[in-house]
């Protein structure tokens, strides 16, 4: 748009100082405080010059050129300026000058603050949307079925047109699809349509004179990335909620909540109020309530907190110590601090060094310490003991040289739940006595 200003009122007429007509006079325009002319249009757009000199008529109005009965507007542009008025004579009659000239709005617009608008348009069936649609948010209300809304045609929209689409409804999809089988490029997918089927779940479209491409996502949990964080679950609203935490409502919901239903999220919205949020089946959503430190996924219509035995798609599944003591399962993890529970693993072991009759532990694996009940008899005290006495143990000795061959036994009555003794005799001889070192591995079940 052309700056510019007129310079006379319609119907302007010029006069001497005496009141008399100038009939055939001149207005001339110069730059302001200079005697260098400054051109002068016939029409807003500055587009058709009349030079710098102006002829009055008869009448004293301003027409386009001497003798012309065309009466004519004057135009300048944004620089100051200086009329000079005279006489047919050419005598100077009135001298004006430093006259402002139109406003130069190129000089103020970089310093506007242009505030969009975004228009918002309910829908609750099918619709085409129309190339004069672009830049409205369509609130897309499914509750009542399954519709679909259809973009224009991207090779006839303008380049740049935008549509929001936001499924607004608490059941079933709204479904986006294209023209002429034009595609729409999502984050690595290009599909022809897609559908929102979560509550608040937005997306904002752009023609890219061709196609579609995907501008702006919003997930139907606002401001939430991979794991949702959970304060609490809990069926009553706290007595002090903060602002952006959010509860998983349990079974009979009271209080604010008596409207919500099991299984949803609420979070407290700072001014009394609360954001509902309710998964739809098998949305997969991910959970980690705080107060508990567990996991939770929404499976079917429910959530299921992620433990040692449960088993959730796309999940490993641990070990508990009851798989592992049955030692059949073929479908769970072995994590490390479950391991020793499977029958085949030792529950304890040791090695007893022996130096002048004196035994000394030098390695062990769940014993408390040992004792030299006598010579050649070794009691061991087990850290975590047994579940019972049903539990074996497998000794070892060393002999001092090849010649002098050891026995080692348990000895009788000696075994207990927390202990047992080790007996240590010659082959030929009839006590007992000390070997070089002791050793021995327990199998069984240890206590809880």
């Amino acid at each position: 748009m052309t700056d510019s200003i007129a310079v006379f009122p319609p119907g302007a007429r010029f006069l001497d100082a005496s009141g008399n007509i100038l009939a055939g006079g001149s207005v001339e325009f110069y730059l302001a405080g200079t005697t260098s002319p400054y051109t002068v249009y016939a029409d807003a757009n500055l587009s058709t010059t009349l030079g710098y000199i102006i002829h009055l008529d008869a009448g004293g109005s301003p027409v386009a050129d001497a003798g012309s009965s065309t009466k004519i507007q004057i135009y300048v542009g944004i620089d100051p300026y200086k009329i000079v008025i005279k006489n047919s004579a050419g005598v100077v009659q009135e001298t004006k000058d430093n006259i402002s000239g139109a406003l130069d709005t190129d000089s103020i617009v970089g310093s506007l603050t242009l505030i969009p608008q975004t228009v918002v348009q309910v829908l609750t069936a099918a619709e085409v949307l129309q190339s004069d649609d672009r830049g409205t948010l369509f609130n897309c209300n499914p509750t009542g079925g399954m519709f679909a809304v259809t973009l224009p045609d991207a090779t006839v929209t303008p380049n740049g047109s935008r549509y929001g689409i936001r499924m607004a409804g608490s059941a079933n999809a709204v479904t986006i699809k294209t023209t002429g089988g034009q595609s729409i490029a999502r984050a690595g997918i290009i599909s022809t349509s897609f559908a929102l089927s979560q509550f608040g779940e937005t997306v904002w479209l752009v023609n890219d004179g061709g196609n579609w491409v995907e501008d702006t996502y919003v997930p139907p949990l606002h401001n939430t990335v991979g794991v949702i964080a959970i304060g609490e679950r809990l069926s009553t609203p706290p007595g002090s909620p903060v602002a952006g935490v959010r509860h998983i409502v349990t079974s009979g919901p009271t209080g604010a909540w008596s409207s919500y239903a099991e299984h949803d999220i609420v979070e407290a919205d700072g001014n009394g109020g609360w954001f509902r949020y309710t998964p739809a089946t098998d949305c997969g959503w991910i959970t980690y309530v705080q107060d508990e430190g567990a996991y939770y996924w929404f499976v079917g219509s429910a959530w299921v907190q992620q433990t040692a035995s449960s088993t959730v798609a796309g999940t490993i599944k641990v070990s508990s110590r009851s798989t592992m003591e049955t030692g059949t399962a073929t479908d769970a993890a072995v994590v490390i601090g479950h391991q020793h529970f499977h029958p085949a693993h030792p529950k304890a072991w040791g090695v007893v060094t022996v130096s002048g009759g004196t035994p000394t532990l030098r390695d062990s694996y769940n014993i408390a310490g040992i004792t030299d009940t006598a010579q050649g008899r070794l009691t061991v005290t087990i850290d975590n003991d047994m579940a019972n006495t049903n539990y074996a143990v497998v000794p070892g000795v060393e002999s001092p040289n090849e010649t002098s061959a050891r026995m080692v036994s348990v000895s009788q009555g000696t075994l207990s739940a927390g202990s047992f003794e080790l007996c240590c005799k010659a082959d030929d001889v009839s006590g007992t006595v000390d070997p070089a070192s002791w050793s021995f591995v327990v199998f069984g079940e240890v206590s809880p």
